[in-house]
């Protein structure tokens, strides 16, 4: 149980590092409401822009994340050879890891007991 405590219960199997940024904006015009979402993958900060437009009465809300490095600036690329975020990740069960084990050391045992019967 103090396992379980001190490590969990999942672990990190594959990992993808690096930046992306996150463009969530929605444009509303009236009655009628047009959602844009873009998503680069280049490898947080979070910034909100709510502007209208009393000519149109547009409503634009604009919701950019950016995950990845320290400050957002000209050099936020190269910030993340140093400092990725974890984009994508795959977690298993340590329960794989005791069936591995108790495999293994079945074999292991059932080896020694072959080798000390011969001698």
């Amino acid at each position: 149980m103090k396992f379980f405590e001190l490590y969990g219960t999942h672990y990190i199997v594959k990992i993808v590092l690096g930046g992306k940024i996150v463009i969530d904006e929605n444009l509303s015009s009236g009655s009628s409401s047009e959602s844009k979402n873009l998503d680069l993958n280049l490898g947080v900060l979070r910034y909100l822009d709510k502007s209208s437009n009393s000519k149109n009465s547009n409503l634009n809300d604009r919701n950019i994340s950016i995950f990845g490095g320290t400050v957002w600036d000209d050099n936020w690329y190269n910030e993340l050879k140093t400092d990725p975020a974890p984009l994508k990740f795959t977690l298993a069960t340590y329960n794989e890891i005791f069936k591995e084990y108790n495999i293994n050391y079945k074999h292991y045992i059932n080896t020694l007991k072959k080798h000390l019967k011969v001698r």
